[in-house]
């Protein structure tokens, strides 16, 4: 009896009760449009893809899986590229170089040499961006590896820097400024230490000036660092690195989708929405990059809540799928 009483009351409720910066009614013909289930089956697909930006696999997994379900849903998928070269600046940002990687590997050195990742295995176990080529040499702890504090006392000249920084930076100081052939990065001991055997995301981000220059880095779980370092209390221990990957210039590709003459498939229904001038404008102001200003604020996801309200009606000229997120602010030009 409790079951009935509860499904009743959740069928004579809205279909999801709750404060919203659109109205309740809006809200409900989204929710009923939107599938999880086909949402979380586009995911699956999505993460089969190593997505780094401005490499040949961003664009795969935009052509092969993002593109597909745009144009199942009714709209005119297209995949704009830009200019990518780890020198050109979209406003503060620097583009990344091209990367692409075939295999990489890392092995504990000795008697009996150990493997420690393989990116065919575990991609997040290479840094984005490393540059392609092996090296060796013996492992030197340098903490954080993020300051020059950090080196005091240490030399890592002509060795593999083994550090809890972020990759880019550790990079930069070891291997830029101080000769290191290499760098490993194991988690901080307060980077979810209940997730022992997890291996974190990691970047180099090489900027192009840097290229000649700069080297390769791997990424290991807490509980191997706890091994290495056991070993390291033994004497020395030595690694080596092998990346097969090309950095370089390139473009990256991101897929953006209009809907087809106007027209957005609702369910069984079509919903004719021509673009208004003001539409227009709309969709001419994307930028990349941008400042504060160009992000969208509780006002202007109100604003697009009320467009799309007024699109369930046949005779708006204001249909969904024309804003887009960095051209809703009024001074936008």
């Amino acid at each position: 009896m409790r079951k009935a009483v509860t499904v009743l009351l959740f069928v004579a409720s809205p279909l999801f009760a709750a404060n919203h910066i659109i109205d309740q009614k809006t809200f409900d013909a989204i929710a009923v449009e939107y599938s999880g289930e086909r949402a979380q089956e586009n995911d699956r697909r999505i993460v089969q893809y190593h997505r780094i930006q401005a490499s040949p696999m961003m664009r795969e997994v935009a052509e092969r899986v993002v593109a597909p379900a745009l144009r199942d849903a009714g709209l005119d998928p297209q995949i704009d590229t830009y200019p990518s070269d780890g020198k050109l600046l979209y406003k503060t940002y620097i583009s990344p170089m091209s990367w692409s990687i075939r295999e990489g590997e890392l092995w504990l050195e000795g008697d009996a040499p150990q493997r420690l990742c393989r990116y065919s295995d575990v991609p997040m176990c290479v840094s984005t961006y490393s540059k392609g080529g092996e090296w060796s040499g013996e492992l030197v702890d340098v903490g954080s590896g993020t300051s020059d504090s950090d080196y005091e006392g240490k030399d890592v000249r002509g060795k593999v820097a083994l550090a809890s920084g972020y990759a880019a930076d550790v990079v930069r100081f070891a291997v830029l400024k101080r000769g290191a052939v290499g760098t490993v990065i194991y988690p901080a001991a307060n980077d979810r230490p209940d997730h022992p055997d997890m291996v974190r995301y990691n970047g180099v981000w090489t900027r192009a000036d840097e290229l000649p220059r700069t080297s390769g880095s791997f990424q290991i779980s807490a509980n191997q660092y706890a091994q290495i370092k056991s070993l390291m209390a033994k004497g020395l221990v030595r690694v080596r690195g092998r990346i097969d990957a090309t950095l370089g210039p390139g473009a990256h590709a991101g897929p953006r989708a209009d809907p087809r003459n106007g027209i957005v498939r609702r369910g069984s229904d079509r919903l004719r929405s021509p673009r208004s001038p003001e539409v227009e404008r709309q969709r001419q102001c994307q930028r990349i990059g941008g400042d504060d200003r160009d992000r969208p604020n509780a006002a202007d996801f109100d604003r697009f809540g009320q467009a799309l309200a007024s699109a369930q009606d046949d005779s708006s000229d204001v249909g969904p799928g024309v804003f887009r997120h960095d051209c809703l602010s009024d001074d936008a030009s």
